[in-house]
């Protein structure tokens, strides 16, 4: 029987890389993820804050990688 503790790391690590994985496949860079965004970021950021841009984009983008929507909420 596996333990929990071993296998729980090589979970996260994959669930991650597919995320980097699936991000790569659809915009090649950060750069065209940018510029497809911005506008509408910054439109919710105005109306409803920065709480509500983590959610829209994981309602548009539900396998977008957390550490964009950090570096993109940062840049704004």
């Amino acid at each position: 029987m596996r333990e929990p503790e071993r296998i729980y790391p090589l979970a996260v690590y994959n669930h991650r890389s597919r995320q980097r994985d699936w991000f790569y496949r659809t915009f090649r860079t950060y750069e065209n993820f940018r510029a497809e965004v911005i506008e509408e970021v910054r439109q919710v950021r105005y109306e409803k804050g920065d709480a509500a841009i983590v959610r829209h984009l994981r309602i548009l983008y539900p396998h977008l990688p957390v550490p964009v929507i950090t570096r993109l909420i940062k840049e704004l």
